[in-house]
């Protein structure tokens, strides 16, 4: 989806917050761990007799994997910790911006979710023709309560004048605000029928992840 360039800036710009702090002490966690089997390891070789050397070893090579198998788990589970609040951190900051800010960016979702309608209509009526098309009477727009009681004024009135440059009229007079309201984070969904296209923050931000988090990475942990 198209005009979530506030998200993708916000989720990696957030990455590095407190990152390497945290990483670090899982470096040094994991660099106690290497003393600590090193210490086991030269135990190991002082209570056992030459006879015993080879299972010793062999006890030094068990003590050295299970260490590096450890200090793995914990570098993992801190870098994955890292991803899950660098955008956790994104979408709270995203529904904290100020009113203008956040009802440009709803206005940016609903064009692009209209826009995307319209072009499987368009598909679909060059496919099917105009009869059997099914083209919507109407679009709602669905917002949480928080929202539609902030913006049902206005929120429309900018969408139809950001939406004229890419959108033909006949389809954005087809769309009103809904009387009801969603059980959403913030965002909105765009009903039409029995159809919904759900732009709800959390869920962009579940279908952004998989294309952001290498990215999200890379700036956490180069």
């Amino acid at each position: 989806m198209t005009g979530l360039n506030k998200i993708t800036d916000k989720i990696l710009s957030d990455a590095q917050a407190d990152a390497q702090s945290v990483l670090e002490a899982a470096e040094e966690k994991c660099r106690q761990i290497d003393a600590e089997y090193a210490e086991k390891a030269d135990s190991i070789k002082e209570t056992l007799n030459e006879a015993a050397e080879k299972e010793a070893e062999s006890i030094v090579v068990r003590a050295k994997s299970s260490a590096a198998l450890e200090k793995r788990n914990i570098l993992l589970e801190t870098k994955s910790n890292l991803i899950d609040e660098a955008f956790a951190s994104a979408l709270s900051e995203i529904l904290a911006f100020d009113d203008v800010k956040y009802r440009d960016l709803l206005v940016s979702l609903l064009v692009s979710a209209l826009r995307e309608q319209v072009q499987s209509e368009t598909v679909s009526r060059t496919l099917y023709g105009e009869d059997e098309a099914l083209v919507p009477e109407r679009y709602e727009v669905v917002l949480n309560s928080r929202d539609r009681t902030k913006f049902a004024e206005t929120l429309l009135s900018e969408f139809r004048a950001s939406a004229q440059k890419t959108i033909d009229k006949e389809f954005i007079d087809k769309v009103v605000l809904s009387e009801s309201v969603a059980n959403i984070d913030g965002g909105l969904i765009l009903r039409y029928g029995d159809i919904e296209s759900n732009c709800s923050l959390s869920v962009i931000m579940k279908q952004m992840r998989p294309a952001l988090e290498a990215k999200v990475s890379d700036t956490l942990f180069g």
